[in-house]
């Protein structure tokens, strides 16, 4: 009978364990839902075209099969650095939460199949400045 107490109640704690870091994951994945909304408003698009993945300190924004794909450089810089203001506006009204992101990329790719055979069309960098402002990065 202990047995069957004690594996009810590790049964239990694993369960709210497992509830808990449910929760913690969805949290995590909100605000990246946010700024891919943030992204598609701020050029108009539809959010299916956008993907967001990154680290702590670099953001790319993925701008999947897009039009702008036919587009020349200039028209995706252009495009690029309203998404890139857009978020980067985002994050000063965030604060702490992203602080630590130093680039912001939009990478245009165009997609025929799973993600791993994306082929890249351009990227575009924006890097934080000493003031705390992206801008765009030239190379």
């Amino acid at each position: 009978m202990k047995r069957s107490r004690f594996t009810s109640w590790l049964c239990a704690v694993l369960v709210l364990a497992l509830a808990s870091a449910n929760t913690a994951t969805a949290q995590q994945r909100s605000p990246d839902d946010a700024m891919r909304v943030i992204a598609s408003q701020a050029v108009s698009m539809p959010e299916s075209e956008f993907e967001l993945s990154g680290t702590n300190v670099v953001l790319t924004v993925l701008r999947v099969n897009s039009s702008m794909n036919a587009s020349t450089h200039q028209g995706r810089n252009n495009e690029a650095t309203a998404i890139a203001l857009a978020i980067a506006a985002e994050f000063a009204r965030r604060g702490a939460q992203y602080s630590r992101v130093q680039s912001i990329s939009v990478d245009y790719v165009e997609r025929a199949g799973t993600p791993a055979h994306d082929t890249l069309i351009d990227r575009i960098d924006f890097r934080k400045n000493a003031a705390g402002k992206f801008e765009l990065h030239i190379t």
